[in-house]
């Protein structure tokens, strides 16, 4: 009979990583990498303007919809600075009646929004959508616009149009 004598003390068993401790060093490996990778996007660019433009968007979006429900007629008040939303109540001008649309909000230190055209008036927002098209840019290190045809808002990369 031919036996197999093995040399060293270790157990087959001990020899190697076990296929559980392969994939949990992948998976630690893939958050690691994936980490990183999201550190680096945000450390080459500057994404306030992006952030407001998209929120503005969504938030007229939402200022429709409020109008829609309530029967309401809403306005954008701005400033450079920041802005917010009020709601026609009958007799004045009170904030809008959804949480989010009533607290102005604050654009930063970073960026700035103006008009396309030039008029500082509040934007009118109503149930029908029959103001006027409304271009809105903000300022930072990348502008955005933000278009606004009565009914949706729409965020866009770059200076307004």
């Amino acid at each position: 009979m031919n036996r197999v004598r093995r040399t060293s003390g270790a157990r087959l068993s001990e020899a190697g990583l076990t296929l559980i401790e392969m994939l949990i060093v992948l998976v630690i490996i893939g958050i690691a990498s994936s980490a990183v990778m999201l550190g680096l996007r945000a450390l080459g660019r500057d994404t306030a303007a992006e952030d407001e433009a998209i929120r503005l968007a969504a938030y007229l979006t939402l200022a429709v919809d409020e109008a829609l429900v309530s029967r309401d007629p809403l306005s954008m008040v701005w400033t450079t600075s920041g802005y917010g939303f009020e709601r026609w109540t009958g007799t004045e001008w009170q904030p809008a009646g959804t949480a989010r649309l009533a607290k102005p909000h604050d654009l930063g230190p970073s960026v700035s929004l103006s008009r396309a055209d030039g008029v500082a008036d509040p934007l009118a927002i109503s149930a029908d959508g029959l103001g006027p098209s409304v271009a809105l840019t903000f300022t930072g290190e990348s502008p955005w616009h933000v278009a606004f045809d009565g009914l949706t808002g729409t965020a866009m990369p770059g200076a307004t149009p």
